[in-house]
């Protein structure tokens, strides 16, 4: 639970509309498999629900009855919101049962809990 809090906090904390400035310096990151990142996550801290799912086009946090439009430029996902804001997150590691990401200096670690996907 408390890891969904501190989401939850850094996506209103770490919102920002300098969405030209955080995709530039994305762009010039490594490139990310974009099938891996789809499913669904879960955080060790808050092992009774997802912490999101990962669709095509946008992230769904459960726990809040929330789906928001994303983008995956480089190495960084950038999450979008109704007024204008973006949560930038950059992908640190990201297998087929593990996702890393740091958001404003904060790591945190979610494992997949369903079937693998092959990458397409």
């Amino acid at each position: 639970m408390k890891i969904h809090i501190l989401l939850f906090a850094l996506i209103l904390v770490g919102s920002d509309d300098g969405r030209s400035d955080k995709q530039a310096q994305a762009s010039s990151r490594t490139s990310v498999n974009r099938t891996m990142i789809r499913g669904i996550w879960w955080s060790p801290e808050m092992p009774q629900s997802a912490a999101f799912q990962v669709n095509d086009s946008t992230f769904y946090y459960p726990d809040m009855f929330m789906e928001r439009k994303y983008e995956i430029k480089g190495d960084s996902l950038f999450v979008f919101f109704d007024d204008g804001s973006i949560v930038a997150s950059v992908i640190v590691k990201l297998t087929a049962d593990s996702l890393v990401l740091s958001t404003d200096g904060i790591e945190a670690l979610y494992t997949r809990m369903e079937p693998k996907r092959k990458p397409e």
